[in-house]
């Protein structure tokens, strides 16, 4: 196992690498860095010191090991919009983006998977055939227009919940639960189902019915442990987008989360901004899998020997 996860780690590391090269060409490709910070009473003795305060005088290698080793002090630069420190203008954002992502990713779960469950224990029942429909719809509606909607009933017409904007308690969150909830509660519906059906008819599923093992334990205990490597994954590909920031979400409630941030820097052109947010993206992506893998291991033996 230790071998799994030593391999699994190195990999971490190389991808986080080859993301920072392509950050780092993106940067270069977009043109002189330092077109970002001058101002009409920037003259040209100013232009050339700024050059070689950025090491831009420097071979490319060289400038690519200087900004890594700033990275790695965490140093991500100055941010054009907010006239602060990356790191701090990210940093702001993180919690409050964090508790709508754990909220959110709670919702899917416990919605998800025992309707996946029962889904596939009633199969070819009403409720499999309910269940169905829920998938259809709930990956069929668009995020955006699913929360204009909520606002346009909940806020503007009955005005029982607030729009969003988190300034206040958990009335602020139930909206953007909503429209995250749908899309993603659906493919783990889906997902469950279809790995709890595989793994009913299974031999050894068959044998422990034929031993008079209760059904609640061959359904929960036995089934369900074997079916889960899938959607395991899915959830935590899940866990890691809304970590991330759900875009369309904060955007349409005006979520003053990093996936907002990722659009003001998109809009204001502030490029050292959306370079730190994609690094903090990319590195919670890598994370989160490298956990998912430890966890495969102690959720499959066969994994745990490889």
């Amino acid at each position: 196992m230790r071998r799994f996860l030593v391999r699994r780690f190195v990999f971490l590391l190389i991808t986080l690498w080859l993301v920072s090269i392509l950050v780092f060409a993106l940067s270069r490709a977009s043109g002189d860095p330092r077109l970002l910070y001058v101002d009409p009473y920037t003259t040209q003795q100013d232009f050339a010191a700024m050059g070689r305060q950025m090491g831009l005088d420097r071979p490319l290698a060289v400038q690519y090991l200087m900004w890594v080793g700033r990275v790695l002090r965490g140093d991500l630069g100055r941010s054009l919009r907010e006239a602060r420190p990356v790191r701090e203008a990210i940093l702001e954002r993180v919690p409050t983006t964090f508790q709508l992502a754990g909220l959110g990713w709670l919702f899917i779960m416990l919605s998800g998977i025992p309707l996946g469950v029962l889904a596939a224990v009633k199969r070819g029942t009403t409720i499999d055939y309910i269940a169905r429909m829920l998938v259809t719809c709930g990956q069929s509606l668009p995020q955006f227009w699913l929360g204009i909607v909520l606002i346009l009933l909940f806020s503007v017409t009955l005005g029982w919940l607030p729009s969003g904007r988190k300034e206040g308690g958990p009335s602020h969150y139930v909206l953007p639960l909503l429209v995250i909830g749908p899309f993603t509660a659906a493919g783990t519906l889906r997902l469950v189902r279809a790995a709890m059906i595989q793994a009913l008819d299974s031999e050894y599923i068959k044998f422990a019915r034929a031993k008079g093992v209760r059904p609640s334990i061959v359904v929960w205990k036995h089934a369900l442990r074997n079916a889960i490597i899938t959607p395991l994954t899915y959830s935590a590909l899940i866990l890691a987008h809304l970590l991330t920031g759900t875009v369309l979400v904060e955007t349409v409630f005006a979520w003053p989360g990093l996936g907002r941030l990722a659009i003001i820097a998109v809009n204001q052109n502030d490029f050292p901004l959306l370079t730190g947010i994609v690094l903090f993206f990319a590195t919670i992506f890598l994370v989160i899998n490298f956990v998912v893998d430890i966890v495969y291991a102690y959720v499959d033996p066969r994994i745990r020997y490889m």
